[in-house]
């Protein structure tokens, strides 16, 4: 298990077993799935796999997130290229949701990004991060302009946004 981030009031730790049915549940909630790239249903024996699947994949780190030691989220970091996490000075993607309903719309899910961007800037040493919206996703797309995030490519299907540890500290 790896050591969980904490910071800003928020735990990002290793998903466990008793979190995947929740999080499966969240991220099969219509107002969450519409905004991701994939908005396929997850099934229970998917959500299964997935979780056996995790502690192989160097490439990827998934996190369940608490608030006040409830489960609340979660976050994911991935390596676009296909280089594990740890190698340096590489462009990482990240990406996160609120499941908890009484959390969404908060400040909550600042003091998520702002853990999860300074693990990655600071430990994981990323040159920069990147974020894929759908465009119709003006929220999500104003939070992480919001975050220092400058779109750089756009289409009529998802939004590039990368950002800087120069222009995340500005912000």
């Amino acid at each position: 298990m790896k050591q969980a981030i904490s910071a800003y009031k928020v735990v990002l730790r290793d998903i466990v077993e008793t979190d995947i049915d929740t999080l499966r549940q969240w991220r099969n909630q219509d107002d969450i799935r519409s905004q991701m790239l994939d908005q396929q249903m997850i099934t229970v024996e998917q959500q299964q796999a997935w979780f056996k699947g995790l502690a192989q994949r160097d490439t990827q780190q998934h996190f369940a997130l608490e608030y006040k030691g409830q489960l609340v989220g979660y976050a994911n970091i991935k390596s676009p290229g296909q280089l594990p996490l740890t190698q340096t000075g590489q462009t990482l993607e990240t990406g996160l949701y609120l499941g908890a309903p009484k959390y969404r719309g908060t400040f909550l899910a600042f003091c998520v990004a702002l853990a999860l961007t300074d693990y990655c800037f600071n430990q994981l040493e990323a040159k920069q991060l990147v974020a894929t919206v759908l465009p119709s996703n003006q929220a999500a797309l104003n939070f992480n302009q919001q975050l220092g995030y400058v779109i750089v490519k756009q289409d009529k299907t998802q939004v590039l946004m990368q950002l800087a540890l120069a222009d995340y500290e500005a912000c």
